[in-house]
């Protein structure tokens, strides 16, 4: 078994973004634990909705708290978060 690569996050991480980290496959650890002499490249970046994969687009609409259909498409998944995304600009709040 391979093992995840560790990123270090400053904590509490947010659930979109814990969501977004173990979607790219990391390993979250709290960034008072990172040692020294260990320098981080820069932490990857937060995709738009439009360039996540389909585990992505399901992991981010997971840790908001969104259902959907299991064997939904990447537009309707894609569709869900844009919502979702636009009603908490919106001021509203969960999105649901």
């Amino acid at each position: 078994m391979s093992e995840r690569p560790i990123i270090y996050e400053p904590h509490p991480v947010t659930p979109e973004r814990k969501a977004e980290l173990l979607a790219q496959g990391y390993c979250i650890i709290d960034a008072k634990y990172q040692p020294v002499d260990e320098q981080q490249d820069d932490p990857p970046s937060a995709s738009t909705p439009k360039q996540m994969k389909v585990d992505e687009l399901r992991a981010e609409l997971t840790a908001r708290g969104i259902e959907f259909d299991e064997k939904a498409k990447k537009d309707e998944l894609l569709a869900l978060l844009e919502q979702a995304l636009a009603a908490e600009e919106e001021g509203g709040g969960d999105g649901t």
